[in-house]
């Protein structure tokens, strides 16, 4: 699969092309990386974001091996497995029991995640 991650605010990069929130997100399958509309169908993953500056200020980027999205700051954190998406620890949301690091995603590209514990 080929990379994904952010250059400027609200935008991500997907492939070679160049996806901009809130009118395109990444759609990521086994065969392609495209941007499309949030509104047609992902067959695979959707990333609507990388990191916190593709939120709006009360909300984080969260994200796993399914997709990310951006979810309000609500003092719960990302829920169902996932967790905030960075670029650097300090990113990282302070409200959520604090974060040790900013760790590569296990499967490759620019995502990386927030851990409690020091990346492995």
């Amino acid at each position: 699969m080929g990379h994904i991650h952010a250059c400027l605010e609200q935008t991500l990069y997907c492939g070679n092309m160049i996806c901009t929130a809130p009118t395109s997100e990444c759609c990521a399958t086994s065969a392609t990386l495209t941007c499309i509309p949030p509104a047609q169908l992902c067959n695979g993953n959707s990333f609507d974001c990388d990191g916190p500056e593709d939120c709006p200020a009360t909300q984080t980027c969260c994200g796993g091996g399914t997709g990310s999205t951006c979810n309000q700051l609500n003092g719960g954190g990302c829920q169902g497995g996932r967790a905030p998406l960075c670029h650097t620890l300090d990113d990282c949301p302070k409200s959520d029991g604090g974060f040790a690091a900013c760790c590569p995603s296990p499967q490759g590209g620019h995502i990386r995640f927030c851990s409690k514990n020091p990346c492995a």
